[in-house]
Formats: structure tokens, C-alpha cells, sequence
């Protein structure tokens, strides 16, 4: 099932009995301010099944340089988001799947100039 709405709008109400029980966030997380980041984690978590399985693909970059979107997404903020949180007696488990150096295709997709941008894939998971 697909939803298209305002995400902080949407209720775990309006997905009935079923919960999700995968996510692929390529450009959601990263294109709402940071301001929204933990509103938007502490939703998510609310539509999720307890053995979910959550792949998210950000891009991390020197955030003064381009302002986005995509916005720039440190390691440290996805995992303080996206790890340890307390979920039907499981914990939250983010780990990188993968890291890529994606400074070229910044400079020629967005004109970032930064040459440590890269592309993190994590893997998020209740243990």
C-alpha cells in the first residue's frame, strides 16, 4: 500500500490493524528540516511491527556548503535518532549497510563542492 499525504498529518489509525513491516526511505528523511527529524522518527516508529525491517539512504556533506534538499545527514544525529529506541520490548538497532563516496555526483546533481560527501545506507531493526 502507498499513502501519499502529509506525513505529520497521517495516524497509525489510517493503516487499520496492519503495521508496516518494512520501510525504504530514499528522500524522505533527508528532505524535511532537522527540526522535524525526531517528530518524524517518533511517528514512524508508531506505524512499525515489532520485527520491522527500515532501510534508509542519506547523504552526508558539509551542511554549509548546500543547505539542500537533500540535506545533509551525520551519522551521529541518524544514529542518536534511529538507535536504542525502546519498541514493544525490543530496542532500535541502526547499523550501515554501506558507505559510498558520492562527491562527484553531488558536484554534477547539486553543485555541492565537498569532497567527503557520501552516500550511507543503515539497516534499522528491532533486537
Amino acid at each position: 500500500t502507498v499513502y501519499s499525504c502529509d506525513f505529520f498529518k497521517m495516524k497509525p489509525s489510517l493503516l487499520g490493524p496492519a503495521k508496516m513491516d518494512a520501510v525504504f526511505d530514499r528522500g524522505a528523511f533527508e528532505a524535511i528540516f532537522e527540526a522535524d527529524r525526531q517528530a518524524y522518527v517518533k511517528l514512524m516508529f508508531q506505524f512499525l511491527q515489532p520485527d520491522f525491517r527500515y532501510i534508509l539512504n542519506v547523504y552526508e556533506y558539509q551542511d554549509e556548503i548546500f543547505k539542500g534538499p537533500p540535506r545533509a545527514c551525520k551519522k551521529d544525529e541518524v544514529l542518536k535518532l534511529f538507535d536504542g529506541i525502546s519498541f514493544e520490548g525490543k530496542v532500535s538497532k541502526a547499523t550501515i549497510l554501506s558507505e559510498e563516496d558520492f562527491s562527484e555526483y553531488g558536484k554534477s546533481r547539486w553543485n555541492i563542492q565537498d569532497p567527503d560527501m557520501k552516500k550511507i545506507i543503515y539497516a534499522i531493526r528491532a533486537e
